[in-house]
């Protein structure tokens, strides 16, 4: 089961202006322990594997992807970290929706907005934001004035110029104890 962490991330949703992938690869892209620490963080912290996730809110795949991730993280509660990092991709309303999260983040739903988001990452309304905050026992209105006050933008932008930073070239991402699982290859036992 710990295994299903090599595959996830094998296809995704690519950024609208990806950078050239370098002529060559010599090692597969690791992640600094500044990443590996992350804001928005699940799991044990003492764990022995760390799976640092990227990914954008509307991102069909991404959003396949989550219902794996709580299970290993239920499954495997002491023995996994997930560290979430936004990375929007182009999708119309991707840095809206990172931004809402991390606004309810404010009210300490973070991770409630987070797992809404991508329950409903198709059918997500925009202009609901404060109603589905609401609906998460959140101050809808507070959450509506923050992510329109932009104030969470440069740390979304942050997050991405990150992810680029270390190779990651579309969502979903992960890196296994630092290092990139996107092609499959076995990193953990």
């Amino acid at each position: 089961m710990l295994l299903a962490a090599m595959w996830l991330g094998m296809a995704g949703c690519a950024p609208t202006a990806q950078a050239p992938a370098p002529a060559q690869t010599v090692a597969p892209p690791t992640l600094s322990a500044e990443l590996s620490a992350g804001k928005y963080v699940r799991g044990d912290a003492a764990a022995p594997v760390t799976i640092v996730e990227f990914a954008d809110y509307q991102c069909p795949y991404c959003a396949q992807e989550e219902p794996i991730l709580q299970r290993l993280l239920r499954d495997y509660e002491s023995r996994i970290r997930l560290v979430f990092h936004d990375y929007p991709v182009g999708h119309p309303h991707s840095m809206e929706l990172a931004q809402a999260a991390r606004c309810a983040g404010e009210q300490g739903g973070f991770w409630a907005m987070h797992d809404f988001l991508f329950k409903r990452a198709e059918t997500v309304d925009i202009g609901r934001l404060a109603q589905y905050a609401s609906s998460l026992g959140l101050d809808g209105e507070a959450l509506d004035a923050c992510v329109k006050s932009g104030r969470y933008r440069k740390s979304v932008e942050a997050d991405a110029a990150a992810a680029q930073k270390a190779g990651v070239r579309g969502t979903p991402t992960f890196f296994v104890n630092g290092k990139d699982s996107t092609d499959g290859r076995p990193i953990i036992s």
